[in-house]
């Protein structure tokens, strides 16, 4: 499997948790590409999702329901917090050696849902929309802004 846009990626997670084999779920939403306001090559964006616990705030920009994704047992959001940018080459590592493990392509719908939350979540910082607009412009992930 090659990293790209879309696949989703288990990615061990400790958060405080005690038991071993708690995971976290991440959506890749761009294809590898150069980062030209870090000189980086091989970035991309990706995002982590939370399920929605009663009594507790949440993102409510992009909620994903039970069933969506085969990983998703609740209704969940996504954790636009926790955007970040990372190196294709690590994942794919990480997939290789047996730490990650990839699972389902997300739909079209879903991932539109979510590459659009990025533009109105309040919880996003300025850098990762300048991501996305450059990821955009070298045809690294798909065109919301049209």
């Amino acid at each position: 499997m090659s990293i790209r846009r879309k696949i989703t990626i288990l990615k061990p997670t400790d958060y405080g948790k005690q038991e071993n084999g708690y995971y976290h779920l991440y959506f890749i939403l761009t294809d590898p590409f150069f980062n030209g306001e870090t000189g980086i090559d091989n970035c991309v964006l990706s995002v982590s999702c939370s399920s929605i616990k009663e009594g507790k705030k949440f993102d409510d920009t992009c909620v994903i329901k039970q069933g969506e994704h085969e990983f998703i047992k609740k209704d969940s959001f996504i954790f636009y917090e926790h955007l970040r940018v990372d190196n294709a080459e690590e994942i794919q590592c990480g997939i290789d050696n047996g730490n990650f493990i990839a699972k389902d392509v997300i739909n079209d719908d879903l991932y539109q849902r979510i590459l659009k939350g990025i533009l109105r979540s309040k919880s996003i910082e300025r850098r990762y929309v300048r991501f996305l607009k450059s990821a955009i412009a070298q045809d690294a992930c798909a065109d919301i802004f049209n």
